[in-house]
């Protein structure tokens, strides 16, 4: 067993990750450096209900103006308006975000509003469609905001989105999910505290964790990846597997709790180089249009995206299938990966999360259009293709 570390980390940018037991009760000296006296917390009502919410809000004191406990899942919209109205009316001058991604991407939808009021320029977009072309990001007008909220991140599960600049976001009305993209809002300083994630439910737990290990694996045969990334995402995928089957959930184990946040972490640090593939593409619209948790369509698409892709991610494969200690072959890699979900107790059939089949064009339509699909090292280029994968999946 290896124990969870203890320190920090930074960057010449005042980015900075704080891990170990119980980091995050240096909160207070983090908001002083960033002269951040206003605090507004964004979280959900589950996490709002927690032993980690308790201490925060106790140990901000004085500087905590308001909470916001309205964030929730896929980030609907109208929960990032609500946010940025209270942020505003309380004249907080920075935020916490305290959660899984839920909380981090509506905090982020929260600072683009109040800083710049028009969302919209910050949606993702290609200039071709997605699987035709290179991924151009729109970062808005480039316009330098007079003040940016600030966000000190503590995440309570492993989806990595605070060390992303990117935001998840949903139109409730059309339950079409798009990624909006923000580089003055990522998170400065992020919390990797173990503690902190002692009351999350066990199931979104190791379900987040098979969201990380989707990341790991799509990064692993990007179209994009390099050595660099390849390093990174191989030692997070045997930390996942080698983490995930322990404990269960058990609040007590903090070394085990402690190595899958840094797996979390290792997963989600080339998220600007190296973008993911068509499993996250259809994720995203999964999960926008039934509000499924991300993890758990995770749980159902990861093996078939990986199918769908092995012939052409066969070197990554055998790579990923040597690290694990398996078989030196891409099927032996999707069989781990499919027997680990299986023995973590999540389901693996569309049809088991309530996703309906006759919903399938309008999903391929969607997530032939998604910028996820970007870093696919299978070239797509028809809904056909999609709705292959799909119908496999059901």
């Amino acid at each position: 067993m290896v124990k969870s570390p203890v320190g920090q980390f930074e960057n010449e940018r005042n980015w900075k990750v704080v891990f170990g037991p119980s980091c995050s009760e240096r909160i207070l000296e983090e908001l002083e450096r960033f002269d951040a006296h206003r605090v507004l917390i964004v979280t959900t009502s589950s996490v709002s209900r927690s032993s980690i919410y308790e201490k925060i809000r106790d140990i901000l004191a004085d500087r905590l103006v308001a909470v916001f406990s309205g964030a929730r899942q896929h980030g609907p919209l109208q929960c990032v308006f609500q946010g940025a109205n209270m942020l505003e009316s309380n004249e907080a001058d920075s935020i916490v975000s305290l959660g899984g991604g839920s909380a981090v991407d509506v905090a982020k939808g929260i600072a683009m509003v109040s800083a710049f009021g028009d969302l919209n320029r910050f949606r993702g977009h290609t200039y071709v469609n997605s699987h035709k072309g290179t991924l151009e990001i729109g970062f808005g007008d480039k316009q330098t905001a007079t003040k940016v909220p600030p966000i000190f991140a503590i995440p309570t599960t492993l989806s990595g989105a605070e060390f992303t600049y990117q935001a998840g976001l949903t139109d409730a009305e059309t339950g079409k999910k798009d990624q909006y993209y923000c580089r003055q809002v990522l998170p400065k300083v992020i919390f990797l505290d173990p503690y902190a994630t002692g009351d999350t439910p066990a199931d979104l737990w190791l379900s987040s964790g098979v969201k990380c290990l989707d990341h790991n694996v799509e990064r692993l045969y990007s179209r994009n990846h390099h050595p660099f990334s390849d390093a990174l995402a191989l030692r997070s995928i045997t930390m996942l597997f080698d983490n995930l089957g322990r404990g269960f959930g058990d609040p007590a184990d903090i070394d085990v709790r402690g190595n899958l946040l840094f797996a979390s972490w290792m997963a989600q640090f080339c998220t600007k180089n190296v973008n993911v593939g068509v499993g996250h593409a259809i994720d995203h619209q999964l999960c926008g249009y039934y509000d499924i948790p991300h993890g758990i369509a995770s749980c159902v698409m990861l093996p078939h995206a990986m199918e769908f892709n092995k012939e052409a991610a066969c070197e990554s494969l055998i790579e990923m299938s040597a690290a694990i200690g398996v078989d030196k072959d891409p099927n032996a890699a999707i069989a781990a990966t499919r027997s680990l979900i299986e023995r973590l107790g999540f389901p693996s059939r569309l049809r088991d999360i309530g996703v309906q089949r006759g919903d399938f064009p309008m999903l391929a339509e969607r997530t032939l259009n998604d910028t996820a699909i970007t870093g696919n090292p299978r070239r797509v280029e028809s809904t056909p293709q999609i709705l292959g994968i799909l119908e496999s999946a059901w």
